[in-house]
């Protein structure tokens, strides 16, 4: 794992059992990593543990779906619902996901095109690393931060 992630808290496993999210903080990105199955039973927390984030406004999302074994209708519906949010919030979203039943079904369905994945949570850190910036801006996502750090204690992170 990169050193610049932290663990924000103890992984949280659903209430079924079947799932576990995780959420770590980077210097570039919040990555929330889900591990098990997201189907009808588990994509309510799936989504809660999203929307905490977004509403907390990162730099970037990247969820990481490596680890999902299973992504039922349900769990399509509410990755279409958290495009959107992110979309209206100004966050940039990636997904890490390399499993043929995951990236199947996102293909199928055609919720595929509607984000940017690659197949590692490592490779998202590099691809957003390597977004440039313009002299005296900062990373996608930090212009919202910008206008919060001023009353907050934690500084923007510049390019």
């Amino acid at each position: 794992m990169p050193d610049d992630l932290t663990r924000a808290g103890d992984t949280t496993p659903a209430k079924t059992g079947l799932v576990t999210v995780d959420v770590e903080h980077g210097r570039d990105a919040v990555i929330v990593h889900v591990a098990g199955e997201v189907d009808m039973a588990t994509a309510p927390e799936v989504s809660e543990a999203l929307y905490e984030v977004i509403t907390a406004s990162p730099r970037a999302l990247v969820i990481d779906l490596t680890e999902v074994s299973f992504l039922a209708s349900s769990g399509l519906q509410m990755l279409t619902d958290v495009r959107q949010a992110v979309d209206a919030a100004g966050v940039p979203l990636w997904l890490a996901a390399q499993s043929r039943p995951v990236l199947r079904s996102m293909e199928i369905t055609g919720v595929l095109d509607a984000f940017a994945v690659l197949p590692s949570v490592s490779a998202v850190l590099a691809a957003i690393a390597d977004i440039p910036c313009q002299a005296g801006t900062t990373r996608p996502g930090d212009a919202d931060r910008d206008a919060s750090a001023a009353s907050s204690e934690e500084p923007a992170q510049p390019c």
